[in-house]
């Protein structure tokens, strides 16, 4: 039996998860250091990237200074 509700919600689940991907592959590519085995516990992981997260968005914020 095909159910709507569940149908929805996996598109949805699935469709955060690429967003989640995403994000974390431009931080990947911004920041090198997560092309790197890491080292620590989990919750330093967390607020790392919670950092690098923010770092980005305010670089991305800034205007670029051109000569």
């Amino acid at each position: 039996m095909y159910d709507s509700n569940k149908a929805v919600f996996n598109y949805q689940l699935s469709r955060a998860r690429r967003l989640t991907e995403n994000a974390f592959g431009i931080l990947c590519h911004t920041f090198r250091i997560f092309f790197y085995p890491y080292k620590y516990q989990n919750f330093h992981c967390r607020s790392d990237c919670s950092c690098l997260l923010l770092l980005r968005n305010v670089l991305c914020t800034q205007p670029s200074k051109k000569n």
